[in-house]
């Protein structure tokens, strides 16, 4: 079952392709990206979106982890 693409589900499904897919182009990450970030922060999408905010300004003050 698909979400309408304005409203956001409360829970992102990284097991669900097209909803993983869907997840990964709102926050312009890759599926590996997005799969590491709820696998750190777990699957509530404003975690994940802060995860992976904070990851990228870590990246550009280069104090990214190898």
């Amino acid at each position: 079952m698909s979400t309408p693409s304005d409203q956001k589900p409360d829970r992102i499904d990284v097991n669900d392709k097209a909803a993983c897919e869907s997840w990964a182009h709102r926050l312009n990450v890759t599926h590996e990206k997005l799969r590491e970030a709820v696998g750190a922060v777990g699957d509530d999408p404003r975690q994940v979106e802060q995860h992976l905010r904070e990851l990228s300004k870590q990246q550009k003050d280069g104090r990214g982890t190898a």
